[in-house]
């Protein structure tokens, strides 16, 4: 009796062993496959870079570089947000085509958006078309108004992954700087090498000598460093006659983020001061026909201590402006570039502020520093044959406040 007790408690015992291995096995061929479909959906973002010599930089996009191309990896926070694309002649072959720190053409205003599964790149403000707007209250006026001033697409990136918590996506750009592009075009069409404008060029890009050296990722800003090749030919009208050269121009193609609220007050120009200045149509229906708006380009300089401001004091700036004095000029020249820079400061002064104007030499300890980025003010040092000096500046399209400033002393 025992004997067939104990027998049928020991098989007892063993169902439920075998059953409880059968269990946990099938909970760990479920996990496994769990982990399995997991790890599929996270390899796409790591394929693409797994095994390859790739060098990445985090800031507010993140780079990757490898195989002579560039890889944005968006964070989806900044979709619609607005930045300012601009290129800068770093390096080049022959400075009768461009100088060294200028920045050929005004940069472009930029936004992506997601389509799909796409990225597009819009274009938010066009240099050659007049801005439209309205000043009143009306939804549907408003609403035309906006119909005729869509941003047009650039061009759309296939999404190529997701990061691990899908809060950023990657795609392929290098289309943007790695090419020939008009809209940033490092050549000068009133260069040395034309005759000032007069001489046509004509200019091939050479993609098979043109590289992508070198990626930057800050917190408010990106560059991409690229050699790019051209077989130049320079025609004159008159005689006909071309010259052929070849040319490579190292460019420092740099993005910066724009602000998405607390933007400086417009100010309205007056002609009767001799400013630069932004016009917008304003399509109002308080007067006949369209009012053109007249902006002022300037610096966003306010009092610190308003208070002391209001009561005469002399205060400094919030945010001063700062140029960067270039490295490369004679030692006996450096005196007198930053003594010109803080004679302004007087002119300040007669306004209630002071130290509004700063220099500083390129900075070398600074690993952020870079004299080609659009986020910062330069005085660049040109050696060329020309009795001359430059010195443009670039503004928010939205409001005119100036954003960087570059001079070049011939």
């Amino acid at each position: 009796m025992n004997r067939r007790f104990l027998l049928i408690l020991f098989c007892l015992f063993s169902f439920l062993l075998t059953v409880s291995v059968e269990v946990q096995a099938e909970k760990r061929k479920k996990k496994g496959k769990k982990e399995n479909v997991e790890q599929k959906k996270e390899s796409k973002y790591d394929q693409l870079f797994e095994g390859k010599e790739c060098v990445t930089r985090k800031g507010m996009i993140t780079l990757h570089k490898f195989e002579n191309k560039v890889y944005f990896e968006l964070p989806l926070t900044l979709l619609k947000r607005e930045f300012l694309l601009g290129s800068t002649v770093a390096g080049i072959s022959d400075n009768s085509n461009a100088i060294v720190g200028q920045k050929t053409t005004d940069p472009l205003h930029i936004a992506f958006q997601k389509r799909d599964n796409k990225i597009e790149l819009i274009q938010m403000s066009l240099p050659s078309v007049l801005q439209v707007y309205s000043g009143i209250e009306q939804e549907a006026y408003n609403r035309a108004i906006r119909n005729r001033n869509v941003p047009p697409v650039l061009k759309a990136m296939e999404i190529m992954a997701y990061n691990a918590d899908s809060t950023a996506v990657v795609f392929d750009m290098t289309w943007l700087f790695l090419a020939d592009d008009a809209r940033l075009t490092p050549f000068d069409p009133y260069s040395r090498s034309t005759g000032y404008g007069k001489l046509k060029r004509r200019a091939t890009f050479n993609k098979e000598v043109s590289y992508i050296d070198e990626v930057k990722a800050f917190e408010d800003n990106i560059a991409v460093i690229s050699s790019l090749s051209y077989d130049q030919s320079v025609m004159s009208p008159i005689t006909g006659k071309s010259v052929k050269t070849a040319v490579t121009v190292k460019m420092n193609r740099s993005m910066i983020l724009l602000p998405d609220k607390d933007l400086m007050r417009e100010r309205l120009a007056d002609p009767r001061v001799g400013l630069f200045y932004s016009v917008k149509e304003d399509m109002t229906t308080r007067t006949d026909g369209a009012k053109y708006t007249f902006l002022m380009n300037r610096w966003r300089v306010e009092p610190k201590d308003m208070e002391a401001y209001k009561r005469g004091e002399l205060v400094e700036p919030v945010k001063p402006i700062v140029f960067y004095v270039d490295n490369g000029f004679p030692e006996e020249w450096k005196a007198a570039v930053h003594a010109g820079i803080k004679e302004w400061n007087k002119a300040f002064e007669k306004i209630g502020m002071k130290n509004v104007m700063i220099s500083r030499d390129f900075p070398t300890d600074d690993l952020e520093f870079d004299p080609d980025n659009l986020k910062y003010s330069c005085i660049r040092y040109a050696p060329i044959s020309i009795a001359n000096g430059m010195g443009p500046s670039w503004t928010d399209p939205r409001t005119g406040e100036i954003l960087n400033a570059s001079v070049y002393i011939y």
